[in-house]
């Protein structure tokens, strides 16, 4: 299992060209995305397909998600894809200054034409597919007919692929998409979260055969002086 340990300064998305990337929340994202590059890149697989979900809203998965794709360039070298699947809450356009759509649901609805959902993001070399225009009837299982043929697309084009997802417990959609990934990490806010919550998400996973990667333990409070902890 995969777990890591992350204390986000803001919700903002990092630039992969700032200083940022030598600090300590640079360190912590570039080696989570170096350690799922490894863990998941095979031979006959074009690229790594990892979601970011959690058990309830307000958890910090955009955060963590939208980090972890901009880190994640200086792994692989080359573009990364964010891919917004949270269609019911969705952040990215407003976080990043892209258009709200098209996006996902429009390629979903066309994967034929799913290039035009791609958009340049304000991040050297991190593009993204934000959940685009959302209704009611987008939640429906008949809408992820396109899904798979979708994936297969994007594999093909980028070796990184991150996707945030909305909170495992309460989004059947997100589940369905969840299933088709190669696995999740599952964010969790330090101190917040009952153990009888996070059993039930990671029972759903197990019955929808979704593979946990492992956790992500996000907001950390240090009690301890950082000075002092680092000589514990």
């Amino acid at each position: 299992m995969i777990s890591a340990r992350v204390q986000p300064s803001g919700p903002e998305l990092a630039s992969s060209g700032s200083s940022r990337r030598d600090d300590d929340l640079g360190t912590q994202f570039e080696a989570l995305a170096r350690r799922l590059h490894a863990a998941l890149k095979r031979p006959d697989q074009p690229s790594c397909l990892i979601g970011v979900t959690s058990c309830a809203r307000a958890e910090g998965v955009s955060t963590v998600a939208h980090n972890l794709a901009a880190y994640a360039t200086h792994v692989v070298g080359c573009s990364v894809l964010l891919l917004e699947a949270n269609v019911d809450h969705p952040s990215a356009a407003e976080r990043l200054g892209v258009p709200v759509a098209p996006g996902l649901v429009e390629g979903l609805a066309k994967p034929d034409r799913w290039n035009d959902c791609l958009h340049r993001s304000p991040v050297s070399n991190v593009w993204v597919m934000p959940a685009g225009r959302g209704t009611a009837k987008t939640r429906h299982m008949a809408n992820l007919a396109g899904l798979d043929q979708l994936l297969e697309s994007l594999r093909n084009r980028f070796p990184f692929i991150v996707v945030d997802l909305p909170p495992a417990t309460e989004s059947v959609f997100g589940l369905a998409v969840a299933e088709c990934l190669d696995g999740v990490l599952l964010v969790l806010e330090a101190e917040r979260m009952r153990v009888q919550v996070v059993e039930r998400a990671k029972q759903l996973f197990e019955q929808s055969q979704v593979n946990l990667l492992g956790a992500v333990l996000n907001k950390r409070r240090m009690h301890i002086p950082g000075w002092l902890y680092r000589r514990l």
